[in-house]
């Protein structure tokens, strides 16, 4: 494993990096399906501020102990959707000082496994960590029986036998401040990266749960690509993740701040909406790999002209292509149908002639909306309106062995239909499978996808691969369905979906490459109010 990409994390207390409130806990040996490679290492444990270890645990009341348990175990694999949202709801009422249903006390007892009490005695007692594992229920047990023994899939459930089994998670603590959550979640990176050992997926599902819990909300993203990273190049799906990179606002970090939060992030992918000379400066030198843009209004000169093309690629990549990895030139956004639509061969062709043989592929980027059926996924085709350039397209790429990028986004088929297309099955959750004839489907984003794959293989080109250029789920901006905590739980799921090399249905065993929409909130961007809440971090840089 190499530890060279956390050299910029503050790892030990020596760093003196952490607050003074934190304490250190030995990891007892461990035993069961993960395992440590070393017998102990630290782990930072938050303390009450002014008292020491000793002193009796303050006895907690149900109200506020509840308060506690949310804003600790706030992250997104509930049971159900309704169970999200009961959680939210009772988290923005005890800020106020309500009282908590029987409902959302409901949710949070399925979510957690137990009973709030019973929680917080398995790890927290007297301010010191507390050795005695899990009071031994018989459900409980089970429970944990079935997780060892791989029955049990469910996150949480893997989470409370990892706290019963090893019980070294003393980095589950509530009501951190902003600056403890940024050195925190340094050291739950470096406790996983230790700790976990065994199936990849299960240890990129946990460090997801992790960070969530400790209310570091789209960083748990981040560190489960860390994590990939961690875990080396043989690991099929570290690289199928990527981040998208919009500027339509007045008030983000500057390029090269923007980059470095890539670097630092180790996210390996990037997607820019066009050749931004500033951001081209800041990526010299670094392993980020780019899919750059072509503006759509250059596109009728770009198809008209080769003498052009060539200009555009010693602009904007031959002085670059040296120092930056270029991996797609996506010619144009959205264009199909539209005026513009005509234009977007000719230029593909154009600019792939004048690149030579620097190894970059040219494709275009459509949305789904190109498909006239999309349901079920094996009817996918292209619609009338597409057809003429579609098909044409799907051919050159498939004779330069280019794939096609598609902007997925489940979000917006689930609210144009919202009679037969359920909301956990676009956010993951949904323990129903569709069927379409041999193959099942258990989400929204992998029937998208297959009915591209459909219609590709319709249009004569059945080998051309998609690529994910855009996914995501907006925060704010329509009600219920644009919280947080719905982002989270599908971007959360959709990293480990694509993580996991399952594939789709139709194009099993090959990661999904991927780039998530987007880094940053963009204030300016037009159309509904959803546009503008789509990003990981806020302009300030935190998530």
């Amino acid at each position: 494993m190499n530890m060279g990409v956390l050299r910029t994390l503050p790892l030990t207390p020596p760093h003196g990096k952490f607050p003074s409130n934190f304490g250190v806990a030995e990891c007892l040996s461990n035993r069961g399906g993960f395992v440590s490679k070393s017998s102990q290492f630290r782990v930072l444990a938050k303390t009450e501020k002014g008292e020491k270890g000793d002193k009796e645990e303050p006895k907690k009341t149900k109200q506020s102990l509840f308060s506690s348990v949310t804003e600790a175990l706030d992250f997104s694999q509930t049971r159900s959707v309704e169970d999200a949202l009961l959680i939210e709801d009772a988290r923005e009422a005890t800020k106020s000082g309500e009282k908590m249903s029987r409902e959302q006390y409901g949710a949070l007892r399925r979510k957690i496994g137990g009973t709030y009490k019973d929680f917080f005695k398995s790890y927290w007692m007297g301010n010191m960590w507390k050795k005695a594992g899990w009071t031994k229920r018989a459900r409980f047990a089970r429970k944990t029986q079935g997780v060892s023994q791989g029955k049990w899939t469910n996150l949480e459930d893997m989470f409370m036998w990892r706290v019963w089994r090893n019980r070294n998670l003393a980095t589950f603590l509530p009501d951190f401040s902003q600056d403890e959550e940024r050195e925190h979640g340094a050291c739950i990176v470096y406790l996983i990266s230790q700790s976990l050992t065994g199936d990849a997926i299960r240890c990129l599902s946990f460090i997801a749960i992790i960070a969530m819990a400790c209310n570091v909300q789209s960083l748990c993203l981040i560190f489960s690509i860390t994590l990939s990273m961690l875990l080396g190049p043989n690991f099929a799906g570290a690289s199928s993740i990527g981040v998208c990179y919009g500027m339509v606002a007045n008030n983000l970090p500057p390029p090269r701040e923007v980059i470095d939060m890539y670097t630092s992030n180790q996210i390996g992918r990037m997607r820019l909406y066009d050749p931004n000379l500033e951001a081209f400066e800041a990526l010299r030198n670094t392993a980020i790999e780019v899919l750059v843009g072509v503006r759509n209004e250059d596109l009728q000169q770009l198809a008209n002209s080769y003498s052009a093309a060539q200009n555009w690629i010693a602009t904007y990549i031959t002085p670059y292509s040296h120092q930056i990895q270029f991996r797609y030139i996506a010619v144009g956004n959205e264009v199909i149908p539209g005026d513009s639509a005509q234009y977007v061969l000719p230029a593909m062709k154009n600019l792939q002639n004048a690149l030579g043989n620097r190894g970059i592929k040219v494709s275009t980027s459509i949305a789904t909306s190109v498909l006239g059926v999309s349901y079920p996924p094996s009817a996918g085709a292209f619609s009338q309106d597409t057809m003429e350039y579609m098909v044409p397209i799907a051919r050159y790429l498939n004779s330069i062995g280019a794939p096609l990028l598609a902007n997925v986004y489940p979000y917006f088929a689930y609210i144009g239909d919202t009679i037969d297309i359920s909301l956990p099955y676009a956010l993951f959750v949904s323990g129903k499978v569709v069927t379409d004839g041999r193959l099942s489907y258990d989400n929204l984003f992998d029937s998208m996808v297959d009915a591209l794959h459909a219609a590709l293989g319709k249009a004569g080109a059945p080998q051309v691969q998609v690529v994910v250029s855009e996914t995501g789920w907006p925060s704010h901006g329509n009600g219920m369905v644009t919280t947080p905590a719905n982002a989270q739980i599908y971007n959360s799921n959709l990293i480990s979906h694509v993580l996991s090399s399952r594939g789709t249905p139709r194009r099993p065993g090959n990661s999904t490459e991927t780039y998530l929409f987007s880094m940053f909130n963009e204030n300016m961007k037009p159309g509904a109010a959803v546009e503008q809440h789509w990003g990981l971090f806020h302009p300030n840089k935190w998530p």
